[in-house]
């Protein structure tokens, strides 16, 4: 098959542009997965702003937990002080 590419292709000028457009090809396809494929660079920068994001919420999740926690075991010293009296 390739042989009968090349034997439509007369001039070695001609194979010389058929290979460079064949790699220019191959490369354009590459530089598109990589770019908007499943594993591509722009997943990888959503997926990091994601974690920033999620990592930001547990900060505050566990500064609302730590107060949440303080409230508790103030009213149950409260409720210790009133049931000792």
């Amino acid at each position: 098959m390739i042989n009968k590419i090349f034997a439509l292709v007369s001039d070695a000028v001609d194979r010389k542009f058929l290979i460079i457009g064949s790699v220019i090809a191959f490369f354009g396809v590459y530089l598109g997965i990589l770019f908007f494929g499943e594993n591509s660079i722009l997943t990888y920068v959503s997926l990091r702003s994601e974690k920033e994001n999620l990592t930001n919420k547990i900060i505050e999740l566990k500064n609302s937990n730590a107060m949440l926690q303080k409230k508790y075991f103030e009213l149950k010293q409260q409720n210790r002080n009133k049931s000792d009296s």
